[in-house]
Parts: structure tokens; C-alpha cells; sequence
């Protein structure tokens, strides 16, 4: 996708990514540099521009999730789980006593995860 960034005073001011008017001063070509993530494991950080570049590259940087941060989000989808149900369950065959039983066993394994790929095992 086309990207034009208007710079003024080696800061950028806006980001389109619609053609800017023509004529108007400060507009740059731009492109977005977004490397590959690992799933589960890696987010995108703050974005920053690269103003040294042709085209202006706006360059999000890779940042990795720790395991703690994952634990929680996962302890917190499990807890969701265990009160809705999974994903596509219909309300009338959504069964507590089940969800609960699956929520200590989800609670378990995710607690005693050491890596990732731990982790990555859970039910």
C-alpha cells in the first residue's frame, strides 16, 4: 500500500495513505518495514520513522513477549473459557461442571510452563 508522510522541521506530522495534494510542500514517499513476528512469542514495538531513508521508512521494531506476560494473558482467556465456553459453543451445550474441570487442568499446565514451548502445549 502507497504511504506518503509530510515532514516539517525533520519530524513527521501526518501519515497518509491517500495521495497528498499536489503542490504541497514537505510530503515523502513512504513504505513500511514490518519484519516477520513469531506467533505467541513476539509483538510489534512503538513505531519510529527513518527519516534518512528514500522512501521515509516507518519501521516497527520486534519486541519479545516473556513468558510471564503470556501466562497472564493465557490465565486470563482460560478464565474466559471456563465462563463462555469455547469458541463457537452454543449457550444451551455450554457445560460448567466440563469448562471447570478443563479450566484446572488449563490453570495447571499453565503455571508449571517453564519456556514457550511449554506453553505452546497447553489444551
Amino acid at each position: 500500500m502507497p504511504l506518503w508522510v509530510k515532514v516539517s522541521n525533520d519530524a513527521v506530522v501526518q501519515c497518509w495513505d491517500t495521495p497528498p495534494p499536489s503542490g504541497e510542500d514537505g510530503w515523502r514517499d513512504a513504505i513500511e518495514v514490518r519484519p516477520t513476528v513469531t506467533a505467541y512469542r513476539e509483538v510489534y514495538g512503538q513505531h519510529y520513522f527513518d527519516l534518512t531513508k528514500t522512501p521515509v521508512e516507518i519501521v516497527w521494531p520486534v519486541e519479545a513477549i516473556s513468558i510471564e506476560d503470556r501466562k497472564a494473558d493465557m490465565l486470563a482467556y482460560a478464565k474466559l473459557l471456563s465462563e463462555k465456553g469455547e469458541p463457537g459453543t452454543n449457550e444451551a451445550d455450554f457445560d460448567p461442571v466440563a469448562a471447570q474441570a478443563l479450566y484446572a487442568t488449563r490453570v495447571a499446565a499453565i503455571e508449571a510452563a517453564q519456556t514457550h514451548d511449554d506453553l505452546d502445549a497447553v489444551p
